[in-house]
């Protein structure tokens, strides 16, 4: 049997990495495979598959690491003119984590695919949650010379069936022996020649070991479901499955190539002589941009009044603080997102705070407030399926109260300007109608002058009124469903 894809250079086998390989060969692995994962270990697996013969690895870029790509083409393409190096990867696409952007996922599983054809390399394959993408941009890459294997298969049929088409392997580990998984109709409908072995250690630990570290001896029990499944001999599927990776990895050649060229397997890593490199990729794509977008907004205002009354006859004078909470505050929002790292949004809020009637013994009407705020939001990580912003912004507040009675002039409408500073975030939910962005956040308003007018006071069952100016405070928690249109520019 040939474990195609065990990651034993990490670090859960530092301590006894040779009793694995060790307890491989005895029970009955004639080679392993160790796909690369990111720049930082490629000397470090070398030096590994070299210290013994029946281990042989990849060369990649996990997309996880697809950010890495530009800066370390060049020692993928100088470590895969290594003897032990038998395919480019673990390569392709993972959309279930957003460690990188798509885009960026994308331009680096391409490059690596062109890279793999020029030398001829068959791939490795990562596949998660990206089954239209991947399969897109293999057949766009796929000429005749492109050859590889699917790892960890868990897709659907259809899926198969299309990675079948394309002339690719795919290989099943540990996670077809647990008690629920959909994959024994796939694995059903996959031929024989097309299937390879693997664990995917030290991850994926077949049943009866599951929850303790995964170990190439533990294929054996991948192959047996697989005879189980298939209802074929178990040697069947041992000798096809160790055929078919010979075959696609070209093991065979490169045994014989070292029986008769080396005696030894270098201790110390291959040294690296850096050569220009032509491949160019995109600069980073933000998956989640927003462009043009609409949205209800919904929040809970608590306003502080700050009173300064004049010298009087009848309450003391200087600053009085009254603070109102729970106050509804509702309007709609327009947002345009010039770069990743900025949305600005013009929002306006309606509230209308009744409680203020009730503080004054019902002498004043509801006080009714209009905000108009042009907010700029400073995305930390606009690249995130969650995305954090500070805000800052400009507020035209508008204040209306009082009311007609014998010794008031009427209503007092004020309006001044403020500054509004929050922070918030939002969750990227793309669709094909566009991004649906639920947000939360919490805006504070400023405002920076205050409004004069006259304070109505029930003195001994007399209304009075003192002159005072008036400056307003309002803290708005706030939620929003934004629908930001599926445009560009």
């Amino acid at each position: 049997m040939i474990d195609t894809h065990a990651h034993i250079d990490s670090i859960q086998f530092d301590e006894d990495r040779f009793e694995v390989i060790k307890r491989a060969k005895e029970s009955g692995i004639e080679k392993i495979i160790v796909p690369a994962i990111q720049p930082e270990t490629y000397a470090r697996l070398m030096e590994i598959v070299n210290s013994n013969e029946i281990l042989y690895c990849g060369i990649g870029i996990h997309p996880h690491h697809a950010l890495e790509f530009k800066e370390h083409i060049n020692e993928i393409e100088n470590y895969s003119k290594e003897a032990k190096v038998v395919a480019i990867g673990e390569i392709g696409l993972d959309y279930y984590y957003d460690f990188a952007p798509k885009r960026v996922q994308i331009d680096a599983f391409r490059q690596q695919l062109i890279m793999a054809k020029q030398k001829k390399l068959p791939v490795i394959v990562h596949n998660r949650k990206s089954d239209e993408d991947l399969i897109n941009n293999l057949k766009i890459e796929q000429n005749g010379d492109l050859i590889g294997v699917l790892h960890c298969f868990t897709s659907s049929k259809q899926m198969l069936y299309k990675t079948l088409d394309l002339g690719f392997y795919v290989s099943f580990t540990g996670n077809i022996t647990f008690n629920k998984n959909n994959l024994h109709k796939v694995i059903k409908e996959t031929p024989l020649d097309r299937i390879l072995l693997e664990t995917d250690s030290p991850y994926m630990t077949p049943i009866p070991h599951r929850g303790k570290r995964n170990e190439p001896s533990f294929v054996k029990y991948i192959a047996e479901k697989i005879s189980e499944i298939k209802s074929i001999d178990l040697e069947e599927v041992k000798m096809k499955t160790t055929e078919n990776a010979k075959k696609l990895f070209k093991l065979l050649i490169i045994t014989l190539f070292f029986i008769f060229n080396f005696t030894t397997y270098s201790q110390t890593p291959p040294k690296i002589v850096m050569e220009p490199v032509v491949y160019e990729i995109e600069e980073e794509y933000n998956p989640f941009r927003k462009y043009l977008g609409a949205s209800f907004v919904l929040g809970f205002n608590t306003i502080v009044y700050t009173y300064t009354l004049s010298q009087n006859d009848y309450l003391p004078s200087g600053e009085k603080d009254v603070s109102m909470e729970g106050i509804l505050a509702y309007g709609g929002s327009l947002s345009v997102s010039p770069f990743d790292f900025l949305v600005v949004e013009f929002t306006y809020l309606y509230s209308k705070n009744e409680k203020f009637a009730r503080e004054w013994d019902n002498t004043i009407n509801p006080n009714y407030h209009s905000f108009y705020e042009i907010s700029t939001h400073w995305i930390a990580n606009p690249t995130g399926r969650i995305s954090i912003f500070g805000t800052i912004g400009y507020t035209v507040i508008s204040n209306k109260y009082g009311r007609e009675i014998k010794i008031s002039p009427g209503f007092v409408e004020s309006t001044n300007s403020g500054i509004n500073v929050g922070i918030g975030a939002y969750i990227n939910i793309p669709t094909p109608y566009g991004l649906i962005v639920p947000s939360f956040g919490w805006r504070l308003n400023f405002e920076l002058g205050s409004s004069e007018t006259n304070y109505p006071y029930n003195h001994q069952g007399e209304l009075k009124l003192i002159q005072t100016s008036v400056k307003t405070f309002f803290s708005i928690p706030r939620a929003q469903l934004i629908w930001f249109l599926p445009i560009s520019w």
